[in-house]
């Protein structure tokens, strides 16, 4: 039995990982969709819960620990607890994980970004195919896959480099249905970018970012954003992540099973469990009654929850939080997993 992965992020690496205990061969390739190291790319810095992913805080490329957000906005400053989570080198982190996967067998074809040809070739010659390679997945140009644009965000981001003198502390600041994150990597640079609902709103929001990052003496290069779509659970139906192709099954992680956390866009976690569960279930059709109860509860709470803060807004939102004298803990609070998770949750954000 082989695996092919096809995708070399947090999902396609810990998919990689898992498939190496349970197939005799194991490929992984780069996805035309995603570079595995563009330096002007701020994605996937921010890791929200550290131990829910194959890496450790000892790992190089690990920065440091984050102890609170500051969510900002025009009219007040919340600050939100953090208990596991860090910033990372994505980059770094990646390459020496492949590294470290490739002294236990892996094997890699990175060089060349292979396309919807390549793609299809892969689907003749292996057992199973995973597809990690973003919310706009390869796999889609053969499958019959359906997508529910509500359930997305549009979104910039880069690395910027300047004087932060707020460093450590990593900002989001929220202005009614967008807002924008300066994630500090040191005191001379951080991954900025901003998330809205719609591309006008993306403008409002990255508006905003700039005159944030104007009060430091530095604009940010357009030339080097990176434009990206951020999906959520309702994104994509479970159904749509498992199909048989060819001579394979396939199964789709991470973004491309539109997988990513609604509430706070900070997904890499649930890009790791979705990898790992991939790789380790032996057909579809329990890959696909892992995701549908794995992820009951937090769609539920994705769709009322993450509803009230996108209808409102994110600034309405922190708001209220804040004349309540409500408190958030992430990640518990933005992603339950289980009822008991979600009201707790819920009891953290409408009581003193």
């Amino acid at each position: 039995m082989n695996a092919a992965v096809v995708g070399s992020g947090f999902a396609g690496l810990s998919a990689a990982e898992k498939a190496l205990e349970n197939y005799g061969q194991v490929v992984l390739y780069s996805s035309s969709k995603k570079k595995i190291s563009e330096p002007e790319n701020g994605y996937g810095e921010f890791l929200g819960s550290l131990s829910e992913t194959p890496i450790s805080k000892s790992y190089e490329g690990v920065l440091r620990k984050v102890e609170e957000l500051e969510w900002l906005s025009n009219e007040m400053t919340k600050n939100l607890k953090v208990n596991d989570s860090y910033v990372i080198d994505r980059s770094i982190v990646q390459a020496n994980w492949i590294e470290r996967l490739k002294r236990d067998g892996l094997q890699t074809n990175l060089e060349e970004e292979i396309d919807a040809e390549e793609f299809d070739e892969i689907c003749e010659s292996f057992d199973l195919v995973i597809d990690a390679s973003g919310p706009e997945p390869i796999s889609e140009e053969f499958l019959n896959i359906s997508v529910n644009e509500q359930y997305s965000l549009e979104s910039i981001s880069t690395r910027q480099v300047m004087d932060f003198d707020d460093h450590p502390v990593t900002a989001v600041g929220s202005f009614m249905k967008k807002f924008y994150w300066i994630n500090t990597r040191s005191e001379d640079q951080a991954t900025v970018g901003a998330v809205s609902n719609s591309l006008p709103e993306l403008d409002e929001a990255k508006k905003s970012l700039k005159q944030k990052l104007g009060q430091h003496g530095v604009a940010i290069d357009n030339e080097k954003l990176t434009h990206g779509k951020i999906p959520f659970l309702g994104y994509r139906d479970f159904k749509d992540s498992v199909q048989d192709y060819r001579d394979a099954e396939i199964r789709l992680v991470g973004d491309a099973a539109g997988l990513t956390n609604g509430i706070t866009g900070f997904g890499l976690q649930r890009a790791c469990e979705s990898g790992e569960a991939a790789a380790e279930l032996d057909s579809n059709e329990e890959y696909f009654e892992w995701l549908e109860s794995s992820y009951r509860t937090a769609k539920l709470y994705d769709h009322t929850v993450g509803k009230i803060a996108r209808v409102l807004g994110w600034n309405t939102f922190a708001i209220y939080m804040e004349i309540t004298g409500a408190n958030i803990t992430y990640p518990a609070s933005t992603d339950p997993r289980t009822p008991r998770e979600a009201l707790n949750s819920f009891k953290d954000i409408t009581t003193p």
